[in-house]
């Protein structure tokens, strides 16, 4: 019996060596890059799964021997009644394993080759098998004790052997057989891959093409001119958290839920991100945190979700660094990228378009002490002051375009961008002292365009118009399923946008469509509705605090972005009667979503990292 059980031990652990080690290896082989799989087996995170596929299968390989021999001891058919047990055990396991619970066990089947797949699967699954078989040759050769049947179980002749291996055989193939028909043949969609820039915090009039007269965005300008630009895209809330939440679910703030930083995205909303993972393509987002935290659910679908504190690495150098190892590490495999970046956020730090003799009492940068100060009225600042602070928001605005979309221009020159989906754009803009002085600078406690409008850029070569600009106003819900239906995959019927595909290979106007947006961060929450160029917002409880911050509002304002750009002529007084009719509309949204969400919420702590972060933006004091 000790022979046996040391026998077993070793093939146990020999067979999950095995397995742990592929399961391990996988992901070099499908980056195609080997020496970075030799530093993470130096690093030890291809051994230590192999490891605990050794120690796993020494336990399984035991229990299976222990069995038999207990089995055994019953004679020759307690003997032949353990083996099948445990064949039946081990063909139920590969079944489970590659059908409901193959998302979990094996994530990467979603971007790998067939071939490949099949490989590795044949590996996984072999490995123990043959553990298995020689649990079963032991318990074949008869080498235990007698049993309750009298005597030693006899040896059988070769044809019962022969049978008996034949039937085990015949076993692991059918569930092989079985399993295989679940691993992905191939990647679907067109080819196209997709990279995702969202420049939080950028305002649309910031940007040369959009009507800026400073040279800010020079390498977006030329994007955009070998693309389709949208002159009026709108955001679906005014803060960082539920935009991004709505780019990626195309679901209104008060859908998806995802409105404050104790309410993360539900894991059962299913994201753009999860779409092409699902779909066999590589996915990885490098992003600076703080409000797209993956504590707050914005990491659904991403194979890798590294988050950066731009603060402390000086910039937002790093995350483009490390978006262009792994863009060429994955080669040709098909992927979807989203790059994200705070720089143009507060702090302003870059000084290059802030003409110094505005400064005042104010230092060479805008740090979140001095924008908490002005938001807390510590510090009122004069007119050339509040110039100074929006030349360095113009430079961050500046050094985004040369380091974040600089590294698109990178791609573009070595190839990658020829065969990829671009979209570049903000999530929401900025007040500078547009309406709010007690608030500015700032953002998260309106709905007026300047927090609403932001870029929108679509670029691929063959497939998205060049030069084409589109003016009908469009919503980033509308992102999500424009992006699912150019990169040819099948769309999500959950969406609330539209895909936008038709105006964007022919580079003909979209028909109009009604633009809602909602949720803030401070101040009451308003809703907003926006149809051509009429706009009306609505605050239905004007005393409302969130944040703790009181901000004044009207109950009701309506606004003709055509004659009135900058939104200061209310003509709630003397409505128009399209407006009436959409006031009509935007409070039967009101009703339905409002007032049942003002009821109290479970509160759930953040991370003490995380929250430190969200200070050093100025959102928790």
């Amino acid at each position: 019996m000790r022979s046996r059980i040391a026998r077993a031990v070793g093939e146990g652990a020999l067979a999950g060596w095995v397995s742990g080690a592929a399961l391990a290896s996988w992901e070099i082989l499908l980056n195609q890059d080997f020496a970075q799989g030799m530093l993470r087996l130096a690093a030890g995170r291809l051994v230590l799964p192999a490891l605990a596929g050794a120690l796993l299968g020494i336990l399984a390989s035991t229990a299976a021997e222990i069995l038999l021999i207990l089995a055994e001891r019953k004679g020759r058919r307690g003997a032949f009644l353990g083996i099948a047990l445990l064949g039946l055990a081990y063909s139920a396991a590969v079944v489970l394993a590659a059908g409901p619970f193959r998302q979990s066990l094996f994530p990467l089947k979603n971007f790998s080759s067939k071939a490949l797949s099949i490989g590795m699967f044949a590996v996984i699954a072999g490995a123990p098998g043959a553990m298995l078989l020689g649990r079963f040759r032991g318990a074949l050769d008869g080498t235990a004790g007698g049993g309750a049947g009298g005597g030693r179980v006899g040896r059988p002749g070769p044809r019962a052997r022969a049978a008996w291996c034949g039937v085990l055989l015949l076993a692991l193939t059918a569930s092989l057989g079985w399993a295989l028909p679940w691993i992905p043949s191939g990647h679907p969609g067109n080819g196209l891959s997709v990279i995702l820039v969202s420049l939080d915090t950028l305002r649309a009039d910031r940007v040369g093409v959009l009507g800026c007269p400073r040279p800010l965005t020079p390498i977006l300008d030329d994007l955009a001119r070998e693309g389709t630009l949208f002159d009026q895209a709108e955001a679906a809330a005014p803060w960082t958290l539920p935009s991004h939440a709505s780019l990626f679910s195309s679901l209104l703030p008060y859908d998806h839920g995802a409105r404050w930083e104790h309410r993360p995205l539900s894991p059962s909303i299913i994201t753009l991100a999860e779409h092409f993972r699902e779909a066999g393509f590589r996915t990885a987002s490098f992003n600076g945190g703080g409000y797209i935290s993956a504590f707050l659910g914005l990491s659904q679908g991403f194979e890798i979700y590294e988050e950066h504190d731009e603060q402390k690495e000086g910039g937002p150098e790093g995350i483009a660094a490390a978006a262009l190892r792994w863009v060429r590490s994955v080669g040709k495999a098909p992927f979807f990228l989203f790059v994200h970046t705070y720089e143009i956020h507060s702090p302003y730090t870059h000084g290059e378009f802030a003409d110094p003799s505005d400064a005042g009492r104010l230092s060479g940068t805008f740090e979140t002490r001095d924008v908490l100060a002005v938001q807390r009225g510590e510090m009122v600042l004069t007119a050339s002051e509040r110039r100074y602070v929006s030349g360095l928001y113009d430079g961050d605005v500046a050094h985004a375009d040369r380091v974040i979309v600089g590294l698109l221009q990178t791609l573009e020159k070595e190839g990658i961008l020829d065969r990829v989906l671009l979209v570049v754009l903000s999530d929401h803009g900025e007040d500078l002292w547009d309406h709010d002085a007690t608030r500015s600078p700032g953002h998260g406690h309106s709905l007026y365009e300047e927090m609403q409008r932001v870029p929108l850029v679509f670029r691929a070569p063959g497939v998205v118009r060049d030069g084409a600009r589109i003016r009908t106003p469009v919503s980033l819900l509308d992102v999500a399923p424009t992006v699912l239906a150019l990169s040819g995959l099948p769309p999500d019927p959950r969406y609330r946008g539209r895909s936008l595909e038709a105006a964007l290979r022919t580079g003909s106007e979209p028909d109009p469509a009604p633009i809602l947006a909602e949720s803030t961060e401070y101040g009451p929450d308003r809703f907003s509705l926006r149809e051509g160029d009429l706009k009306v917002i609505l605050t239905p409880a004007p005393e409302q605090a969130n944040a703790g911050v009181h901000v004044g509002a009207r109950p009701l304002e309506v606004f003709d972005l055509a004659s009135d750009p900058m939104e200061k002529r209310n003509l709630s007084r003397a409505m128009p009667p399209e407006a009436a009719k959409m006031l009509e509309v935007l409070w039967r949204r009101v009703e339905r979503v409002f007032r049942p969400a003002r009821g109290k919420e479970g509160i759930q702590k953040l991370p003490e990292e995380l929250r430190e972060q969200l200070r050093s933006l100025g959102y928790v004091q």
